[in-house]
């Protein structure tokens, strides 16, 4: 098994250096992303589930994961203390055990391989 495998890299190896020395113009190797983007369209709504609220969000460019962020008080002061609710691949979170019609305040960060994004407009959800 180990004999064909080989084979087959080593005669990869060989096309590529080929293709190289074609004359032809190669098309260019993808860049990685340096700089995360920001998640966009993030909305709040209740859930179908008592005390959640359920938030979903964009596509961030370059981000791989996502991490939301909670907090209870008013999110334009200095001292606003914002709390990692989860990390997730998706695109929507559900956050559960809030209380009853109490405002929370979300936003979202966008992971990268190496780095992370600014962080997301801030939305308000209510648990109903």
């Amino acid at each position: 098994m180990d004999r064909p495998l080989r084979r087959f890299g080593e005669d990869t190896l060989r096309g590529s250096k080929k293709l190289a020395t074609s004359g032809f113009t190669l098309a260019k190797r993808p860049e990685p992303i340096e700089e995360v983007g920001i998640s966009g369209n993030v909305v709040a709504r209740n859930s179908s589930k008592p005390n959640t609220v359920k938030i979903s969000w964009g596509k961030a460019l370059g981000g791989k994961m996502s991490r939301l962020e909670v907090t209870d008080t008013d999110p334009n002061l200095p001292s606003t203390v914002w709390t990692t609710v989860g990390i997730t691949s998706r695109q929507s979170m559900e956050v559960g055990d809030r209380e009853l019609y109490k405002a929370y305040y979300f936003r979202v960060i966008a992971l990268g391989k190496t780095t992370e994004g600014k962080p997301s407009d801030v939305v308000i959800g209510r648990a109903a």
